[in-house]
């Protein structure tokens, strides 16, 4: 028989590089995904960079970098991203479907799209991601912790 793991109050959601950092450090406030829900929690959750990054996205930034920057205000895109860890904090502040009017230019016509507030990076830890929103072990939150992130026993609410 398995022991299991002890799991903290956290979620995270598993994103892929450089969407995440420009949700961590950049305008991006909107997380688009092709779910056929939409979650209803409002309270803050932990970013995790995939394993992977998005090649064909990174390009299209890099190639349009100056007017991104200029248009948003956002630093400079990093020259590696942090891969396969916890990059971030948001909260989740909204969920809408495809046919809600949303004013963010980050927000594509799909099922799921979640407005995102309070957006702002952590110290990279590595960590296995999952899909979904997924159960952050303690062991984690402990890493977290120990790399100097500053997060309260309990995600903050709206």
């Amino acid at each position: 028989m398995r022991t299991p793991i002890p799991l903290s109050p956290w979620t995270a959601l598993t994103i892929k590089q450089p969407w995440a950092w420009l949700i961590c450090c950049g305008p991006k406030d909107v997380e688009n995904r092709t779910w056929s829900y939409l979650p209803e929690f409002r309270h803050e959750f932990l970013i995790h960079a995939s394993k992977s990054l998005d090649q064909k996205a990174l390009e299209l930034f890099r190639a349009h970098e100056p007017k991104l920057r200029k248009r948003f205000g956002m630093p400079a895109l990093p020259k590696t991203f942090d891969l396969g860890g916890f990059v971030g904090v948001a909260r989740l502040s909204g969920s809408f479907g495809k046919d809600a009017k949303l004013e963010s230019p980050w927000a594509e016509p799909v099922a799921c799209r979640m407005f995102l507030a309070d957006r702002r990076p952590i110290p990279f830890v590595p960590f296995k991601g999952s899909l979904s929103f997924w159960p952050v072990p303690v062991v984690a939150m402990d890493a977290l912790r120990q790399a100097g992130a500053s997060l309260p026993e309990r995600p903050c609410a709206a």
